[in-house]
């Protein structure tokens, strides 16, 4: 074979091998556009766009994508160079009318140095008209903006979470209808616009989580809320608290299972219907006011005398700390009241304490709570220091709870520091197994408090 035979040969093998990535190409953009925007939908915002200069026909198709994830929130190093870019990727995607978003993350920090708030209120109009249904934007800045009003009529949205300055203008009652998840933080409650009425109404006849921490509530005395497949909320007071010192927050239709209550002593929560509540965790803070010990524990006995049929039970150390300080309390501090939790199983003071002096009340406390010898299974401290009353609050449960299975006991970091030796931790440890008890298959656990509890820190910085 000659020279040139050689040459045509290899010619025809390139052609061939060309012609075969051509084929495989064509079948590939082939595809329908709806599968074509699948697939570009699970790649990052970044190299989805990038697939616009494969050819003609795919220089629109990423802004068909039914997702748009932009999660910058923990990259701010790289921010200040792609910020600029990241809003036209945005504004670009959603000047398409269709077809409609599945999903909008936006999560950047910016520290400050961006306020696009009217940018940010564009997009939401857009998503809205777009028929948006998980709805979460993350975006710290100064600057707060009024949202849209077409979000107060989204049939679309089944999930919404904001954490970002802006206010809600409340109008006469709103109804979400399809939406299932509702969480704001730092959002305000404005009623400007209706200073007649102190009282506003939302209705979401499917919503399952309620999350509102740190929100404000201007003109506002009343705030209901219709939920009746509602199953888990959390409130949290903002910092500022004579905001909110005067709300009253109305749960209609039914209450939820979990219940979260965190801040301040300023807003009463009040169950309509009988309250179906299993588990709640209450963790408040003392405020700086004339008599904040009185106002706290009158709050906390409203609170919890609607929780009949509570199974689990956690309280900070501040908690705890009203119930035994209040004098005008009825009678009704720690102890007693739990007689008013007869199907009580787990007990949970994740801070310790603190200073309650539970001693007394200990002392004249003749008949235990029922739960205590029926139901109580599992009894938890975060926090112990080793000091005479939290020793006396271990050994009144241990023996008086004849169904416990498990207590847990974690050494503060004040107990392992002011401990000479190890032995004097392990002779603490022998005091409290030498504690009588009332059941016979309870297991004692100890552990060591390494740190800061990051659950309490995240609180306390939400704040």
């Amino acid at each position: 074979m000659d020279a040139s035979n050689l040459v045509l040969k290899e010619v025809n093998n390139k052609k061939s091998r060309t012609e075969k990535i051509a084929g495989e190409e064509d079948r590939l953009s082939n595809l329908h556009e709806s599968i074509l925007s699948r697939i570009i939908s699970l790649l990052p915002i970044n190299d989805a766009v990038r697939t616009s200069v494969l050819s003609t026909k795919w220089i629109h198709l990423w802004k068909t994508i039914s997702n748009l994830h932009i999660d910058y929130y923990h990259k701010s190093d790289r921010l200040p160079k792609h910020y600029e870019s990241l809003k036209n990727i945005v504004d670009r995607a959603l000047a398409v009318d269709c077809p409609p978003i599945n999903n909008f993350y936006f999560a950047v920090d910016t520290y400050g140095l961006y306020n696009d708030t009217s940018r940010i209120r564009c997009w939401i109009t857009a998503l809205i008209r777009r028929n948006v249904q998980k709805l979460h934007i993350f975006y710290p800045c100064y600057e707060s903006f009024v949202l849209p009003h077409c979000l107060n009529r989204s049939d679309s949205l089944i999930e919404l979470d904001l954490q970002l300055r802006c206010t809600f203008s409340v109008p006469p009652p709103i109804c979400f209808s399809s939406l299932k998840v509702l969480q704001l933080l730092a959002v305000t409650f404005s009623n400007e616009r209706f200073p007649q009425s102190r009282e506003i109404h939302f209705s979401f006849p499917v919503l399952e989580v309620l999350s509102l921490n740190g929100c404000y509530w201007q003109k506002v005395e009343v705030a209901n809320f219709d939920a009746p497949k509602l199953n888990s909320f959390t409130f949290v007071d903002s910092n500022n608290y004579y905001m909110t010192s005067d709300l009253v927050l109305k749960i209609h239709g039914s209450s939820p299972k979990k219940f979260k209550r965190g801040g301040y002593a300023g807003v009463d929560t009040i169950f309509t219907s009988p309250s179906s509540v299993i588990d709640a965790t209450i963790e408040l803070f003392h405020v700086n006011l004339e008599d904040p010990r009185r106002r706290m524990g009158l709050f906390l006995c409203t609170l919890l005398r609607q929780f009949s049929r509570l199974k689990h039970l956690a309280l900070n150390d501040h908690t705890v700390e009203a119930f035994c300080r209040v004098e005008d309390f009825g009678g009704r501090t720690f102890i007693p009241l739990m007689h008013s939790f007869p199907h009580l199983e787990s007990l949970t003071f994740p801070f310790g304490v603190g200073s309650a002096n539970i001693e007394e009340e200990i002392t004249e406390l003749v008949v235990p709570p029922p739960c205590l010898r029926t139901r109580l299974k599992v009894v938890r401290f975060g926090v112990l220091n080793g000091i005479e009353r939290e020793l006396k609050l271990v050994k009144y449960l241990l023996k008086n709870a004849e169904v416990l299975e498990e207590m847990s006991i974690t050494a503060s970091l004040f107990l392992q520091r002011n401990t000479k030796s190890e032995s004097e931790m392990e002779d603490l440890k022998e005091e409290v197994l030498a504690f009588p008890r009332g059941s016979n298959h309870v297991s004692i656990l100890f552990n060591k408090w390494c740190c800061i509890n990051p659950a309490r820190l995240c609180l306390a910085l939400s704040l």
